[in-house]
């Protein structure tokens, strides 16, 4: 059992390289049908793909980084905290729009989007021209805006 196990193998072995020569060689059909042969998977998808293409195999290549090695770095996040360290954010609405409910979504002059919590069933009252919001933080990691210095208190989430 044994010899027959190290055979195939080195067959398997011998034939992988014949198989790419054939598929650079424009034997593409020849070179498809030995791809069946290779136990490989990823090796086995790798000459179906060349196959394919008429392009020579690309080493295989570990998915998993060698014992010991640094894990690759995480992307960092692209987001900026909401709020300044102060708590508070003062700014400037660019655009805001009023959905069929009556919550609303603003934009800020900093190129944040705000939009009102759907708990919250309060009617803004934007003016026309100049709009001006604060946001601090509120009771449970949420957040409230009041618009134009009024004191109503909207709870609203980060959009953007």
């Amino acid at each position: 059992m044994k010899k027959f196990l190290l055979v195939s193998l080195s067959l398997l072995a011998l034939s992988t390289p014949q198989v790419m020569a054939q598929i650079a060689g424009g034997n593409a059909d020849r070179a498809f049908a030995q791809c069946g042969a290779i136990s490989d998977a990823a090796r086995r998808l790798a000459c179906y793909d060349n196959a394919r293409t008429n392009q020579p195999a690309p080493a295989p290549t570990s998915r998993y980084p060698e014992f010991g090695a640094a894990p690759p770095p995480r992307p960092q996040a692209a987001v900026a905290p909401p709020l300044p360290r102060n708590g508070k954010l003062t700014a400037g609405v660019v655009r805001y729009s009023v959905s069929s409910d009556g919550r609303f979504t603003i934009e800020l002059d900093n190129g944040q989007v705000w939009k009102q919590n759907d708990a919250d069933d309060e009617t803004a009252q934007f003016k026309k021209g100049v709009n001006r919001v604060t946001i601090s933080k509120g009771f449970w990691h949420s957040y409230d805006l009041r618009l134009n210095s009024m004191s109503a208190i909207f709870k609203v989430d980060r959009v953007k």
